[in-house]
């Protein structure tokens, strides 16, 4: 378990029990990693790290005096005090007990170029993300470092999740420096199949297979249109159940794995619930039950697509809503503010979408009241999506 004095470590240090620090999803890699599964090696820049950040910048106390300052009967004021506070942090030193080891592990790591993705929290529960890709050099990380601690000041989180000077400090961050490696092939392992007792495994765009645990036989394979029934062997197939065998035993319960194929290795990347879809009462009975693809929370206009206005431009400040989204729009929704789906997407276009790093969701629920050029409210951490600006924080 992790010690408050570990400010940076490997990912496959973590265990399950540290998920209340780092968030589920990094601590499952770890504990798979624990379980003979080979993951994708990443350095994690702990939350400790961002604490021992501000302290020892004195920043924490600066931000407090700077949040209590807020005049909210004044527009404009947010985004000053927010402009402010990220201008003091990118500004700020890295001390040599965090960049030391960044460094250090970052020879190890042996990739000219790196993702950093920042996960942030708030009282343990994640409430946002943001990612910088292709990143080269010690340097140019050490001040994404900078970045990415600073965008938890974004005008958009103070808002969002009412930052303040009394509560500022439940606020957290965790960072994950990812080596880019041209994977081969891309695919999932899900532990619970359409029938009981089933894993499916899948190579994304390429072939699946049904796996029944009691008979230990495949009991059904699918060639995709495109695809290619050689993309996995049988050999390939046996290593990815025993992954999946290794994360039944590790959680219990149902999860997805992603992996990625790096010459004959299969590296897992990420581990997901495969449903997070939860049911809230609402008093205005506005509330859309939805499935997360990925967690935040934002307000803007509403603009529904369909398929004759699919290809229109699209605004930064709009949450957009579609039918059905394909490969050919993924660029186009990229610069929204937020995304609801109807349909369920593919696999591998959901794994694209969870590096966009908006709110976005699956909407489950046949009614829905709004409509083009209506301000909603777009909470995809808890699943609730209202008009204007009743967000749950």
């Amino acid at each position: 378990m992790l010690l408050p004095t570990d400010l940076v470590v490997w990912n496959n240090k973590l265990r399950l029990e540290d998920k209340d620090i780092v968030g589920p999803e990094i601590a499952g890699l770890g504990e798979l990693a624990h379980n003979d599964v080979t993951i994708l090696h990443r350095i994690v820049v702990t939350p400790y790290a961002f604490s021992t950040f501000l302290d020892e910048n004195n920043l924490s106390q600066q931000i407090k005096h700077l949040l209590g300052s807020i005049n909210h009967d004044r527009h404009d004021s947010i985004y000053q005090v927010a402009k402010y506070i990220r201008k003091i942090i990118t500004h700020a030193t890295i001390s040599s007990t965090i960049f030391e080891p960044i460094f250090s592990y970052m020879e190890q790591l042996d990739f000219k170029s790196v993702t950093l993705c920042a996960y942030y929290f708030k009282d343990g529960k994640l409430v946002g993300s943001g990612l910088w890709n292709g990143l080269h050099g010690e340097s140019v990380l050490v001040e994404h470092i900078r970045i990415a601690y600073a965008h938890l000041f974004s005008p958009e989180y103070l808002g969002k999740h009412t930052i303040h000077h009394n509560n500022h400090d439940t606020f957290s961050a965790c960072l994950l420096v990812a080596p880019e490696i041209p994977f081969s092939l891309t695919g999932t392992i899900a532990t619970a199949g359409k029938e009981k007792g089933e894993f499916e495994i899948e190579a994304h765009s390429m072939v699946k297979f049904r796996y029944n645990k009691h008979s230990n036989a495949l009991t059904h394979g699918q060639i995709f249109e495109g695809g290619n029934k050689f993309a996995l062997t049988p050999s390939d197939i046996k290593q990815l159940l025993t992954y999946a065998h290794a994360s039944e035993k590790a959680f219990y319960l149902p999860q997805v794995l992603y992996w990625g194929k790096y010459g004959r290795d299969f590296l897992v990347t990420k581990i997901l619930p495969p449903s997070e879809m939860t049911t809230y009462n609402d008093t205005y009975h506005s509330l859309i039950q939805n499935v997360t693809v990925h967690p935040g929370v934002t307000i803007g206009r509403l603009r529904v697509i369909d398929d004759k206005s699919k290809s229109g431009i699209i605004s930064n400040d709009e949450i957009i809503m579609v039918k059905k989204l394909d490969k050919s729009m993924l660029d186009a929704v990229k610069k929204a503010k937020g995304l609801i789906i109807e349909e369920d997407p593919h696999p591998e276009i959901v794994h694209i979408l969870r590096n966009f790093g908006i709110p976005i969701v699956i909407k489950k629920n046949d009614r829905f009241l709004y409509s083009t050029g209506d301000v909603i409210s777009l909470n995809a951490t808890t699943g609730e999506i209202k008009r204007g600006s009743m967000l749950v924080s």
